[in-house]
C-alpha cells in the first residue's frame, strides 16, 4: 500500500513538471520562446521551465494578455513596457520584487499580496483604482499619468518615493507613512493634511487649481514645497525648520 502511495505522489510530481502552461496570447508565448525559456524546444512553456525564471522582460512585444504569468512562481523582476495590456493580474506572486509596466493600455491592476515587492512602475496607463494591501516592502511607486481618484498609503511603512502627478486625485491618505518624496502635481486635490508624514523632504502640489487647505505644520525634514497656483489663504508653516525651496 505504501509503495502505491509513493508511486502516486511521484506520478503527480512528474505530471506537474510536464504540464504545459496555457498562454493564449501568441505574442507573449513567442516572446518567452525567443528568450530561450523553452529549454526542451517543444514549442511550449512547461511549468518546470517557468519555475526556473527569476527575471523576465517582454517590452514592446505587442502583448494584450498575460495569462500564464502566474506559473512563473519564482519571478522576482518583471518588465512589460510598451504593450497593450488592459488587465494586469499578479495577485499572490509573492516572489516579485520589481514591476515595470509603463505605457500600456491598462485599466485594472491586481497586485494585492505582493509581500516582497519593492518597486512598482505602472505610469502612463488608465488605472482608476489600486489595492495596495500587503505591499509592506514597497519603496518606490511611479503611477503618474493614470486615472486614479483616491489612494491610501497609510499601511505602507517602507514607501519613500511616490509619483502620482497627472491623475484625477481628489483624496490622498498616507497617515504615518515613511514617504520622503511626494509628487501630486496636476490633480484635483482641494484639501490635504500632511502633518503625520514626518519624514517628508519634498512635496509637489503644483497645478491643483482648487487646493484651499494644506497642512504642513511640524514637518521638520521638509526641504522643498511647491503648490502654485492654489486657493490657499492661510498657511501655517511653524516647525518647517528645514524648508529652503518654496513656491505658493
Amino acid at each position: 500500500m505504501k509503495k502505491i502511495f509513493l508511486f502516486a505522489i511521484l506520478l503527480m510530481a512528474l505530471q506537474t513538471q510536464a504540464q504545459t502552461i496555457k498562454i493564449p496570447d501568441a505574442n507573449f508565448k513567442a516572446a518567452l520562446i525567443n528568450q530561450g525559456f523553452d529549454t526542451n524546444n517543444d514549442g511550449e512553456i512547461q511549468v518546470a521551465e517557468a519555475q526556473k525564471v527569476t527575471r523576465l522582460y517582454v517590452n514592446g512585444a505587442g502583448i494584450t494578455n498575460l495569462t500564464g504569468i502566474k506559473s512563473f512562481t519564482r519571478l522576482e523582476e518583471f518588465g512589460f513596457y510598451d504593450n497593450q495590456i488592459k488587465t494586469l493580474d499578479l495577485e499572490g506572486m509573492s516572489s516579485l520584487r520589481s514591476i515595470y509596466g509603463g505605457n500600456n493600455n491598462m485599466q485594472y491592476a491586481r497586485v494585492k499580496g505582493l509581500t516582497n515587492l519593492e518597486t512598482m512602475y505602472l505610469h502612463d496607463n488608465k488605472i482608476k483604482a489600486l489595492d495596495l494591501t500587503g505591499l509592506n516592502k514597497l519603496n518606490d511607486l511611479k503611477m503618474y499619468r493614470n486615472a486614479l481618484f483616491k489612494v491610501n498609503f497609510s499601511h505602507l511603512p517602507n514607501l519613500e518615493n511616490v509619483e502620482l502627478q497627472y491623475n484625477s486625485l481628489v483624496d490622498f491618505v498616507a497617515e504615518g507613512s515613511g514617504v520622503k518624496k511626494l509628487n501630486l502635481s496636476n490633480n484635483n486635490i482641494t484639501s490635504i493634511d500632511l502633518t503625520s508624514m514626518k519624514k517628508l523632504e519634498s512635496v509637489n502640489l503644483d497645478d491643483n487649481m482648487f487646493l484651499s487647505t494644506l497642512k504642513i505644520r511640524g514637518l521638520r525634514s521638509l526641504r522643498s514645497l511647491y503648490c502654485s497656483p492654489n486657493l490657499i489663504k492661510n498657511l501655517n508653516m511653524s516647525g518647517t525648520v528645514s524648508l529652503r525651496e518654496f513656491s505658493w
